[in-house]
């Protein structure tokens, strides 16, 4: 098992119109929702706009962490996939414009071949970057990472100021970010 930590900045938000109770001011976000394919999804347009992205990872925590982190933080749509399966049939349906993936997911396949599997069934995919999410973290496994065709990789626990200039830095130039 992967340990994951965290520093969540504390936003205080205040309420100046006294006619608000604090019960309406109790929003549910779509947060941890299913969409009509079972998979958790959570928007946000924090910048106008929607990134689709495809989380592929079995921790149940690390899902809910990096889901509210990439679409409070980047505005994304983030669709989770927990195995190779479920990201094959996410791909097959959703255009992303990024993919998130754990090397060390269950069968069928690992993070490696999933990658090489998604390319292979749709083209389009090649254009698409892609993290490796991994507490491999020696240099031999970082280059045979990249060898694979991943854009770049996050070492676990996630380093989530990395993670967030990681995604800035692939995403730059698809669409204009801020």
């Amino acid at each position: 098992g992967s340990i994951f930590t965290a520093s969540i900045p504390l936003m205080l938000m205040t309420d100046t119109n006294p006619n608000h109770s604090s019960k309406t001011n109790n929003k549910k976000t779509n947060a941890g929702n299913k969409n009509p394919s079972g998979n958790k999804t959570s928007k946000s347009k924090t910048f106008g706009i929607t990134y689709n992205t495809l989380l592929v990872e079995d921790n149940k925590m690390a899902q809910h962490i990096e889901m509210n982190l990439l679409s409070s933080e980047f505005g994304m749509t983030v669709e989770i996939a927990e195995t190779g399966k479920n990201a094959i049939d996410l791909s097959k349906s959703t255009n992303f414009d990024i993919i998130l993936m754990d090397i060390k997911i269950p069968e069928p396949w690992d993070g490696l071949s999933l990658r090489k599997e998604i390319i292979k069934r749709w083209n389009e995919y090649t254009s698409i970057p892609f993290i490796a999410q991994t507490a491999l973290a020696m240099k031999k496994d970082q280059d045979e990472i990249l060898q694979a065709g991943f854009d770049d990789y996050i070492s676990k626990p996630i380093d989530f100021k990395r993670l967030t200039h990681v995604v800035f830095e692939l995403l730059k130039g698809k669409k204009e970010l801020m």
